[in-house]
């Protein structure tokens, strides 16, 4: 029988190729569902955090009743991306090294990009 627990995604970067993990650090094709940190905030607020409790992932609850880690910036998350994933640090190398492979082929591109990015005002 299926685990019917929600378990809360984690937020990975866009160039990441690992499978996605949970909060509790399962696969999220090893669960029986998967929800984003919003969702079970709002299950908290819906039913409170006793009875969320009965139908989620306890190691997912503590983490959402903590807050959410990765802030808005990119360095907040690449950062809590590397610090949770060390169960798939020869896949982060690999997609390093294909990041740094990319930006080698594509220098001219790459400079450009990052150069548009630094003129960009935030609005917070």
């Amino acid at each position: 029988m299926p685990e019917l627990l929600d378990h809360v995604s984690r937020i990975s970067p866009s160039w990441a190729t690992t499978l996605p993990l949970t909060e509790c650090g399962r696969r999220i094709d090893d669960t029986g569902s998967t929800i984003t940190f919003d969702e079970m905030a709002e299950k908290f607020k819906r039913q409170g955090k006793q009875r969320a409790g009965m139908s989620s992932c306890m190691t997912c609850i503590n983490r959402v009743s903590y807050g959410q880690e990765e802030g808005d910036d990119i360095v907040s998350r690449v950062s809590a991306y590397l610090t949770r994933t060390h169960r798939v640090w020869g896949e982060i190398a690999h997609e390093l090294e294909a990041i740094d492979a990319l930006v080698a082929a594509h220098r001219d591109e790459y400079d450009d990009l990052v150069a548009s990015v630094r003129t960009v005002t935030r609005i917070a």
